[in-house]
């Protein structure tokens, strides 16, 4: 029983771990005076986390954005454009760079056809891959209830 509830705590990307191939990095600019070269640093960051959980990164997509959609939290022509990319490189995981919303990961993952998680959850699989102790499984549980709440 207790397995049960540990894998419902556990992200969707640990389901995949055997899956994962590689991994297309979408970072977007332009809203909260966060400029291209900075988010640029910040992918190089979220490629070494990939790295560090065991996914290869293609070239990261830089998506310039003036508002955030409520749906996909990028337009309609970025998501095409994405599931081209993946499509076309066989690749199975999107890692966006930002915090997006449930139903938002929900909305990518039917457009584009491929699991989508953002650099959150991918922190929390990385602690959890890595707690030994009780104490620490506990915490990145917490941590990950915590994130999964609406």
């Amino acid at each position: 029983m207790e397995q049960q509830g540990e894998k419902a705590l556990r992200g969707r990307l640990s389901d995949l771990s055997g899956e994962v191939k590689s991994a297309l990095l979408v970072g977007v600019y332009g809203m909260e005076g966060k400029g291209k070269f900075d988010l640029e640093e910040q992918l190089d960051e979220l490629a070494r986390l990939c790295d560090t959980y065991g996914i290869e990164t293609t070239a990261p997509l830089l998506v310039p954005i003036r508002e955030i959609r409520s749906a996909t939290y990028i337009g309609k022509g970025k998501v095409e454009e994405i599931r081209d990319i993946v499509e076309q490189k066989k690749i199975n995981l999107v890692v966006f760079d930002q915090d997006i919303s449930a139903q938002q990961q929900r909305n990518l993952e039917q457009l584009i056809e491929c699991t989508v998680i953002d650099r959150t959850e991918l922190i929390l699989e990385v602690f959890h891959r890595r707690a030994k102790t009780r104490e620490a499984k506990l915490q990145v549980e917490l941590a990950s209830l915590k994130y999964q709440m609406p």
